[in-house]
């Protein structure tokens, strides 16, 4: 069978090191397949026969990179290199068994179970034919071990469902129905960064259906889907015209591993679940997200549940969108952007724009600007007792939300007024 040659940027550097220290180094796994589907490469995972440790720190000394521990005990290490706007990942792990096609068989699916010596990239080791089960779309696993040595691995396989088109084998599909209660067993953080994956994807909507069809989100204690999220393609020309700040972050990151778009799609797959408040707290808190993802969460759930028509009012001001965002929790003025992401009315997509381009000057510290400072205010009501500030404040804020003050002229008369009536 004819394999394609992988491109390694540095591939000199680490041939010359494993002639060094006379230690054959192998490519394995997501760079393979992603050369068989023609895609490009930024991560590279490598095994050795024995302790990779001195040929990482030596490329990563070499190539003027950062190295560092993924797990000291089993000897995983990690070195990035970055030229331009590139970022370069090289993972170094030794064998996990006495052989590489045993070590290969140990791994989760079959399409990343393929291997190839550095020198030589056109002869590949393919034990359980991978390349054939990428060519028919099919993931598969490795052993009937796979998803009980490591539970992840069955959230994994239904981002790859998404991300390469696939289809899931009969028997790993039946493995992965009996073993879904073990996710329960894996650390949240673990879950956390493979859901950022999965709603990274263009259309992670089927990969929803099998995510719920599996008994995973079971695990999680979620209920089933009450209704069909609305992930639907954000069309990138059209958002870099109406909101390109939301644009230009949209595959960037935005909290915890989430980018705007994974977040976004994250947001609108829990909102679209049946459950209270209190079930996304425990799931937001098994997950141990930030906490402005855990904010960011909250405020889109309370928001498809909150009637916003105020929002959508000629005569609402700015402020007061964002006071009645405020009073919802959103952490600002991130949720602008994503807001600006989800919303599919042009109008609108415009409101958020202006108001997250008017963010420095309407927000302090994620808050909005009390229209009359902390001295002004002093100086209006010069016998208020200290106490009261606060209380004065929270009144103006509610008269401006009633649309009563809009400006800062406005809410000095209001204050005289009622300081001449109190």
């Amino acid at each position: 069978m004819t394999y394609p040659v992988p491109s390694i940027p540095c591939l000199t550097t680490l041939k010359e090191l494993s002639s060094t220290y006379a230690l054959p180094i192998y490519l394995v796994g997501g760079a393979l397949r992603d050369t068989l589907l023609q895609r490009p490469c930024r991560d590279f995972d490598l095994i050795t026969p024995g302790d990779p440790t001195p040929i990482a720190q030596k490329l990563a000394k070499q190539q003027s990179g950062h190295w560092f521990w993924l797990d000291r005990q089993r000897l995983y290490s990690r070195v990035i290199l970055k030229s331009d706007d590139t970022t370069l990942q090289y993972d170094f792990a030794p064998f996990r068994a006495d052989t590489l096609p045993d070590d290969l068989r140990l791994r989760d699916f079959t399409i990343n179970a393929m291997a190839c010596a550095l020198d030589n990239l056109s002869q590949w080791i393919d034990p359980l034919a991978g390349k054939q089960d990428l060519e028919n779309r099919l993931l598969r696993e490795c052993s009937p071990q796979s998803f009980s040595d490591d539970p992840l691995r069955m959230l994994k396989g239904i981002r790859h469902c998404a991300q390469f088109e696939l289809s899931v084998e009969d028997t790993t599909w039946r493995h992965c129905q009996k073993y879904a209660v073990q996710l329960s067993q894996v650390a949240g953080e673990r879950i956390r960064q493979e859901l950022a994956l999965l709603f990274a994807q263009d259309s992670p909507r089927d990969a929803l259906q099998h995510f719920h069809q599996s008994g995973l989100p079971q695990a999680l204690g979620l209920p089933d889907m009450t209704q069909e999220p609305a992930l639907l393609p954000i069309d990138h020309g059209y958002l870099s015209q109406v909101f390109p700040q939301a644009a230009y972050r949209y595959d960037q990151g935005l909290c915890d591993e989430f980018t705007l778009k994974s977040m976004s799609n994250f947001c609108r797959y829990v909102s679209s679940l049946d459950v209270d408040f209190y079930r996304i707290h425990e799931l937001l808190t098994a997950l141990k997200l930030s906490r402005k993802g855990a904010r960011l969460v909250a405020f889109f759930h309370r928001l498809l549940r909150t009637d916003s028509k105020i929002l959508h009012q000629q005569e609402t001001t700015d402020r007061m969108r964002l006071l009645w965002l405020e009073d919802l929790h959103a952490p600002l003025p991130e949720a602008l952007l994503m807001l600006g992401v989800v919303e599919r009315r042009a109008a609108m997509q415009s409101c958020w724009r202006r108001l997250y381009e008017q963010s420095d000057a309407l927000l302090a510290n994620g808050r909005v600007r009390p229209l009359l400072s902390g001295t002004r205010l002093k100086e209006l009501c010069p016998d208020l007792p200290g106490q009261e500030f606060g209380n004065v404040l929270r009144m103006l804020r509610l008269i401006e939300l009633k649309g009563k003050i809009a400006t800062a002229q406005q809410a000095e008369n209001y204050l005289i007024q009622w300081c001449e009536s109190h």
